[in-house]
């Protein structure tokens, strides 16, 4: 499968993007997590979006500090063909920094989205997020609803912390609740620079769902070049 094939048209207004692109719903949230080679960010382990869609999104710097996102899609992802006649309506909507795995800044925003699945069914996802980082401390917290026959909800924080020039420590805790059952996802671990580009992260992870724990442990790499 492919994940990203459009075309970007810059125009006064704003930037339209044709075809198989990105999602807006949690684009903010993974760069403020900043840690995507150890795990996805949670809207996207926990399914409430799609990574990336085909569609047409329109994106514009409403003012110095407030952007907007909004997209209309398939909704069936990039894995899968279209497979209705319903589309995906979505929206984000986010005020300050927008990458701050790269600058310093803070950053709190929402994001909507809306998908008829079934002429009497719809899905909603509604959420809210912030962001803040000043170095060496770098931490975000979401909140998110998702409406699809059965209610669900999650919460989401994460904290980075670079303590020297090779070495950060990270931790980040999820729960996710779906009517009265509720299970939590928790990564604490560091990570290590032994030179440039490479990132050796050694974690330890824990899932708890009901009385049942489960845990493991887990080295993760990261080569940039």
């Amino acid at each position: 499968y492919i994940k990203n094939a459009n075309v970007d048209w810059k125009t006064n207004m704003g930037k339209i993007v044709l075809g198989l692109q990105g999602m807006n719903m949690f684009k903010i949230q993974e760069r403020t997590w900043g840690k995507r080679y150890i795990q996805k960010s949670s809207m996207d382990q926990f399914k409430y979006s799609s990574s990336a869609d085909f569609g047409i999104g329109f994106s514009s710097d409403l003012t110095e500090s407030i952007y907007i996102s909004s997209m209309v899609t398939n909704g069936s992802g990039y894995k899968s063909s279209e497979n209705d006649k319903y589309k995906k309506i979505s929206i984000q909507l986010v005020s300050g920094e927008k990458n701050l795995s790269k600058n310093e800044g803070i950053n709190f925003g929402t994001v909507l989205s809306y998908e008829p699945f079934h002429k009497d069914s719809v899905s909603r996802v509604l959420g809210a997020f912030a962001g803040y980082y000043k170095n060496p401390l770098r931490i975000g917290i979401e909140y998110t609803t998702l409406s699809k026959q059965v209610d669900q909800s999650l919460v989401s924080g994460y904290i980075n912390w670079k303590m020297n020039s090779p070495l950060s420590l990270y931790w980040r805790y999820d729960l996710h609740m779906v009517k009265s059952k509720s299970e939590s996802y928790m990564i604490i671990g560091c990570g290590y620079r032994p030179g440039s580009g490479l990132i050796i992260a050694p974690n330890f992870r824990i899932t708890n769902e009901g009385d049942e724990f489960v845990s493991e442990f887990a080295i993760n790499f990261q080569f940039s070049f």
